[in-house]
């Protein structure tokens, strides 16, 4: 999006259910974290959720991303879709942004371009799509991410869902959406 990079990650998970059922804080986070940062039980360390947007962003600051040519010093937006709202919690965003600094460290790739990681549902990428077409992705990012760095522990916690939900959307525009999905899928005997 015109001077900055913005790093898409889109992760459909599920939280197991007796985990959640335990109401142990320390289970749930550790279900999260195996989920969406580094799974604990592997031998082999692979790549997933924020590690991938991390393992991409050091590709760019090392000259060998390769999906398209940017200056190895451009402000990149780590962006982490997950599919399913009920994941995108108050307070995640703070856990979510610990793992990634940590991996930012790890990899070695510190930079004042490296920006806070963006956590949303697919839902509010889908239901603000118009609002990010007018004003583009970054507009919002950098709005919430200085509504988050600001000494205030409600707005600190907020997550990018609940922060988009101050704009408004048009039920129509989303209706039609669905409808042009729903007749393509039909159009094509995809359903």
């Amino acid at each position: 999006e015109g001077d900055s990079l913005l790093l898409f990650e889109c992760k459909d998970i599920r939280i197991n259910g007796e985990v959640i059922e335990t109401h142990d804080y320390e289970k749930i986070i550790q279900e999260y974290r195996e989920k969406l940062f580094k799974k604990t039980n592997k031998k082999k360390f692979k790549r997933i959720g924020i590690t991938q947007l991390t393992g991409h962003m050091e590709s760019v600051r090392k000259g060998k991303f390769k999906w398209i040519s940017v200056r190895k010093d451009i402000p990149i937006y780590p962006v982490l879709v997950l599919s399913d709202y009920k994941y995108v919690k108050m307070g995640f965003n703070i856990i979510s942004n610990d793992w990634y600094q940590s991996s930012i460290a790890e990899l070695d790739i510190n930079s004042e371009n490296n920006k806070y990681l963006i956590v949303m549902s697919f839902i509010t990428l889908f239901k603000y799509s118009k609002l990010f077409k007018e004003k583009g992705f970054q507009y919002f990012f950098d709005l919430y991410i200085n509504s988050i760095t600001q000494n205030n522990i409600i707005l600190q916690n907020q997550s990018f869902d609940y922060f988009m939900s101050q704009y408004q959307y048009d039920m129509r525009d989303l209706k039609i959406k669905i409808l042009d999905i729903f007749h393509s899928k039909v159009k094509h005997n995809e359903l």
